[in-house]
């Protein structure tokens, strides 16, 4: 996923706007050139959103690529795009130069249709077009953002989350370069950090970014303030800390206050605060209430934090683990010979995830299990009896149950107050989990970036 931006220039003295990082890097050069006695820094600027979550295809950015079918001509459903780009990319150097800007838009097509068959193609295309900026530019123009971001998803989804990570720290250099503290756009890249630190378990390192984020915008607009709030919370939630339900609770406030939250967003909230009570509080605090009670389902919302987690699924405790470390345990292993192996999904199963190793250690080979799962759940969250039925192993089975009766559950709420006649039931898959996560998520899905992160530790530590 790359950000949205909003480029400014000037245009016969007038400023002009344009949305969406659509325009073309052309336009920005020819009206530096417009602008030569002018500085670079005040003519220029990209005011880039927030990328929360972390990119999972190449596809995510097919959409920049179409848009550049209208500059190149070179639609991206010809089979034959990346050996015309590479030709149409070629003739351009022969004609103006390895530098000239008119190479940025074919470039940055090749590159996204490179990212999904030739990785290390596509990364030699995005740091060509990070090599333009430099040269039109300067080496920490916030111009590069772009290239930047696109280098970040294909280290990603190649599985080099140590590039990943230099790349992440050097955005955040660059905007430190480009922006003064006292903006939101400082504080938007620093989000996108501390949203990174949080994703490879780095949460001290998250927090204080996250803290410098909510001090700039206490008092600058509802929708960043509840941005902010809620990374928090799943920041101690995935820590293990003790505070994720008062953040959502101010971030309630925020948006109830404002008005700018509404209809299903508010409800959302609202429901993601009495989740958040459950999962902290073990079932001893009472549902929501307010002017419009909510009537609620009872539902599965997964394990109260790392502890129990590890309580159900290992017998062993991990030790501490250092902040660098925890990046590495994402780099893709190669075998010593022969091809490289490949990669297995970190966890599966919904609507309880587990270990891949886990699973993988009860089931033979090959074989693939579901069990249809119904649970009684009283008023303060606990589960009464719990129904099992499937063909599986009899070690599966045995897992499942005890996880059921370890994860936390909301229970059926009528106008405003639970009560005792909930029941839960879904059939329990062992399907690859999704690795893409955000704190825009509701609070019951959470859960799956705790196991997924639990599992890295036990896959290098255990």
């Amino acid at each position: 996923m790359v950000s949205h931006g909003v480029v400014s220039f000037v245009v016969n003295g007038s400023p002009y706007c344009k949305t969406g990082m659509h325009v073309a890097f052309s336009e920005r050069v020819t009206s530096l050139k417009r602008a030569r006695t002018v500085n670079y820094v005040k003519c220029f600027t990209i005011i880039l959103c927030v990328i929360i979550a972390l990119p999972t295809s190449a596809s995510d950015d097919l959409w920049i690529a179409r848009l550049d079918s209208e500059t190149t001509g070179i639609s991206v459903d010809d089979p034959l795009a990346i050996s015309k780009l590479s030709r149409q990319v070629r003739r351009i150097e022969q004609r103006d130069g390895q530098f000239t800007h008119s190479l940025y838009q074919p470039l940055r097509q090749l590159g996204i249709l490179q990212a999904k068959t030739d990785p290390e193609a596509a990364i030699d295309s995005f740091r060509r077009m990070q090599n333009l900026v430099h040269r039109h530019f300067g080496v920490l123009s916030d111009v590069q953002f772009e290239s930047v971001d696109l280098l970040i998803g294909t280290y990603i989804r190649n599985g080099n989350l140590i590039k990943a990570d230099t790349q992440q720290e050097f955005r955040f250099r660059v905007a430190k370069d480009a922006f003064e503290p006292s903006t939101k756009e400082y504080h938007y890249a620093g989000l996108k950090l501390a949203d990174w630190y949080r994703n490879t378990m780095r949460y001290s390192l998250a927090g204080d970014l996250y803290e410098d984020a909510a001090a700039h915008f206490a008092s600058r607009g509802s929708k960043d303030q509840v941005r902010v709030l809620r990374a928090q919370a799943l920041n101690e939630y995935l820590s293990g800390q003790c505070c994720a339900e008062s953040k959502l609770s101010d971030a309630l406030n925020i948006a109830s206050a404002s008005g700018v939250s509404e209809g299903t967003e508010l409800l959302d909230l609202k429901k993601d605060v009495i989740d958040m009570r459950y999962l902290m509080s073990e079932g001893q605090q009472t549902a929501l209430n307010d002017d419009h009670p909510l009537d609620l389902p009872a539902a599965l919302l997964g394990y109260a934090g790392p502890r129990s987690f590890h309580a159900v699924n290992f017998e062993q405790h991990i030790g501490k683990v250092s902040p660098w470390t925890t990046v590495m345990l994402f780099e893709k292993e190669e075998p010593a010979f022969g091809a490289p192996k490949e990669a297995k999904p970190i966890a599966v199963g919904s609507p309880i995830p587990f270990c891949t190793s886990t699973y993988d250690s009860l089931v033979r080979n090959g074989d693939s299990y579901h069990l249809d799962i119904a649970v009684n759940v009283d008023a303060m969250g606990r589960p009464s009896t719990v129904s099992v039925e499937g063909d599986a192993p009899i070690g599966l089975v045995r897992l499942v149950k005890n996880s059921l009766r370890e994860v936390v559950y909301r229970p059926a709420i009528e106008a405003g107050t639970a009560v005792d006649d909930g029941v839960v039931s879904f059939t329990q898959t062992f399907d690859a989990m999704s690795a893409s996560f955000s704190s825009q998520n509701r609070v019951e899905t959470w859960n799956r970036q705790l196991v997924a992160q639990s599992c890295q530790l036990v896959a290098s530590y255990i």
